[in-house]
């Protein structure tokens, strides 16, 4: 079957490109040693790599496809992990880290370019090379992209999906304090961004303050508007509930312009952890049991209608008509405990 390549463009009109095989296909190359496959897999997925990361010499691509089946069961895959490959931009020249996300989701492996996470630590310059205060510093990197000439570890490539600061709270970042915005509306909040780095080196791991887990370091030095997703809001905890809706709306309103998405979390002291309020998050099995619950009420009131009407659905009988509306209408109850479940479970 092979490796299939898909694209398509962001609200900015950036290309994004994704990958995807049968994970029993790549456990099959794996165990049998098929040396053939393996071979034209590494090509496919070199291939992929061109598109995202140019043109170049690439090599350890086999880093990204060597699993055995016990990888099948492990949560890290599920959740979500980090690939790492060599490349050089210029033949015989030196070898640059990159990365590459990796996922099993629905029996395939998803292969998606790796973002960054970027705090915003400290102070910026507009392009008349004027301070900026932090928020402000995020709107003019969201007009004029992320650059940065610094040797200085700048960003972190992003480990997992709940991986949205760099920080715990107000935690330790490169040896100090994030200070929190200082003025108006805005005070007592802390920002990331989560980009796509177009220019960058790598570091090396290291554990980041409380964080559960290694972070790869980067130095990132490029990363044009079209490549930033994501602009993350950590409310301030002393803010009040009234206090907070009037800070998202203002954020939204700012930030809607450039296309970009926003997303706001609290933190939570006991599980020490993000929680993202706004916009919430909804898993794949909530929706599907949502318009299960919906559809079989719907379609039971169309065959239950026939008892009322006295007219036959199709070539069905009155009997077997009811039957089926009865059987329906069960699955919709029983599908809608379930949802209520999970959403009270939830909150």
């Amino acid at each position: 079957m092979g490796l299939k390549i898909r694209h398509h463009k962001n609200k900015k009109g950036k290309e994004i490109f994704s990958a995807s095989i049968p994970y029993s296909e790549v456990i099959d190359i794996n165990i049998n040693s098929r040396r053939k496959d393996e071979e034209r897999l590494e090509y496919e997925l070199k291939g992929f790599l061109k598109k995202v990361y140019g043109e170049g010499d690439y090599s350890r691509v086999n880093n990204l496809i060597g699993f055995s089946g016990k990888d099948y069961e492990s949560k890290d895959l599920k959740k979500g992990k980090l690939g790492e490959f060599y490349v050089s931009p210029n033949k015989g020249g030196d070898l640059e880290t990159k990365h590459v996300s990796i996922k099993l989701r629905g029996g395939n492996l998803i292969f998606k370019p790796a973002t960054a996470i970027h705090d915003i630590t400290g102070y910026g310059y507009n392009k008349e090379n004027k301070l900026t205060k932090k928020f402000e510093d995020v709107i003019n990197i969201l007009e004029e992209g992320f650059t940065s000439d610094s040797n200085d570890d700048n960003a972190f490539i992003k480990r997992d999906k709940s991986h949205w600061f760099n920080h715990e709270g107000d935690d330790n970042v490169t040896g100090g304090k994030i200070i929190p915005e200082t003025y108006g509306i805005t005070q007592g909040d802390v920002f990331s961004l989560e980009l796509l780095p177009k220019e960058y080196k790598s570091s090396g791991e290291i554990t980041w303050g409380r964080i559960k887990g290694m972070l790869k370091m980067i130095k990132m030095q490029k990363s044009p508007p079209e490549n930033i997703y994501a602009v993350n809001i950590h409310l301030s905890d002393r803010s009040s509930e009234e206090k907070k809706q009037e800070k998202m709306k203002f954020y939204k309103e700012k930030i809607k312009p450039y296309g970009t998405g926003v997303r706001f979390f609290v933190w939570d002291e006991p599980k020490k952890e993000f929680i993202r309020t706004s916009p919430k998050r909804q898993s794949l099995e909530k929706k599907l049991i949502g318009i299960i619950s919906i559809s079989g009420f719907v379609l039971s009131l169309f065959f239950l209608s026939s008892n009322i009407t006295g007219n036959v659905v199709g070539n069905l009988t009155l009997r077997s008509s009811s039957f089926i509306g009865g059987g329906l209408f069960i699955l919709g109850l029983v599908t809608g405990f379930f949802w209520l479940k999970k959403s009270f479970n939830k909150k």
